[in-house]
């Protein structure tokens, strides 16, 4: 019969939960390597208020809200890993790299708030020692990417706040 507990000589490794929140229930997402935030409000609300947001929680915001077709906005950040260096693939002249945040609207008639985790970045470019960074950087973000949402607050269970 087999054991419910680790082989001798390891431990388990936690599984990373990651909420995708709509309006009022929150569902945990399969594929956690994206930061997402459900909202009410209209694109052009929520673009606006995500720039505003990323300032106040710290981001420095090199681009604002530029549009990507219809029904989406990207939002660009000062590189928070400057020390890992793009492919040298781009056009000449190009030495920095931006930290992009998607809002959009989704077809189920709301908008939302997206990007790419930092902490699922660094592991992802093999740099472990920026793992600290990185975690500081994704509470930043959370801290963004709600309040442009409009929550109260952040929770542990990614309930909406009211009003």
């Amino acid at each position: 019969m087999a054991s419910d507990r680790a082989p001798e000589g390891t431990r388990p490794v936690p599984r990373r939960r990651a909420f995708r929140s709509g309006p009022a229930t929150a569902v945990e997402s399969a594929h956690p390597v994206h930061l997402s935030v459900d909202s009410a409000k209209p694109l052009a609300l929520l673009a606006a208020d995500l720039v505003a947001a990323c300032e106040a929680h710290g981001l420095r915001v090199l681009k604002k809200a530029a549009e990507r077709g219809p029904g989406a906005v990207i939002v660009e950040i000062e590189d928070p890993f400057p020390q890992i260096r793009a492919s040298t693939d781009g056009p000449p002249g190009r030495d920095a790299s931006t930290y992009k945040i998607a809002a959009y609207e989704t077809p189920a008639g709301h908008t939302r708030v997206s990007t790419l985790r930092p902490t699922h970045l660094v592991d992802l470019l093999g740099h472990p020692e920026l793992a600290a960074a990185a975690l500081r950087v994704e509470r930043a973000f959370e801290g963004a990417l709600q309040a442009a949402a409009g929550w109260k607050g952040p929770t542990d269970r990614g309930e909406r706040g009211e009003g």
